[in-house]
């Protein structure tokens, strides 16, 4: 938020004229910046929780950040959360440094159902839902190096014991905070009597179903 409200400075600067909303949770309302008719509307994730308006122009940054996760899913979930943006405006500017991108080509040529059949494939290839179950196990702690070898001990015996099971290494996922990490191990079969049997406590467990 303190990064929009520059931005505005910067804005009102150049065009005092200007009337400036910035769209933010509840509890960071702006009081500068709060205008009922503005000609400019600022905001972060919160557009997606405001009323549905259409606007003129909307211009979209940082989308990058989407595709860079490791998540299986991540481009149909970046497509659809860049979407549900662009359909609020007549005219629309996406700031990326990766023009090349599937999702970012979709978006730009309108070719949302050709992305689709492309992923379906890809989960066909890949074994991913919908066409077989995920298994997602994943354990949090603050200790990075512990975290690792537990992750490696439970990697290696399921390897042992699940030998017809592809098995995604442990790999970490996005920080839970500056102190807490989690890391993550991914089976490519529904949840196994013989899986719980060895999972250790402490472990999660989530399931994406086909």
């Amino acid at each position: 938020s303190t990064g929009i409200v520059n931005l505005a400075k910067t804005i009102s600067a150049i065009w005092p004229e200007i009337k400036i909303n910035i769209l933010q949770s509840k509890g960071q309302q702006n009081n500068i910046y709060n205008h009922t008719n503005p000609n400019i509307v600022l905001a972060t994730n919160q557009l997606y929780f405001s009323k549905p308006e259409i606007y003129d122009l909307l211009i979209i940054y940082h989308i990058d950040d989407l595709l860079h996760t490791k998540k299986w899913d991540r481009d149909e979930i970046a497509y659809l959360a860049i979407k549900q943006l662009t359909d609020r405006a007549q005219n629309v500017i996406l700031l990326t440094a990766l023009p090349d991108n599937p999702v970012i080509k979709a978006i730009a040529n309108k070719a949302g159902k050709a992305l689709y059949i492309n992923l379906l494939q890809e989960r066909y290839i890949g074994s991913f839902p919908p066409v077989s179950p995920l298994l997602k196990l994943h354990y949090s702690s603050r200790d990075k190096v512990s975290l690792q070898l537990k992750a490696s001990k439970l990697y290696k015996k399921y390897i042992e014991i699940l030998d017809k099971v592809d098995i995604v290494p442990p790999h970490f996922v996005n920080k839970l905070s500056s102190k807490m990490y989690k890391i993550e191990i991914i089976l490519k079969t529904g949840l196994t009597p013989i899986i719980l049997k060895y999972l250790p406590n402490g472990w999660q467990i989530d399931i994406e179903p086909t």
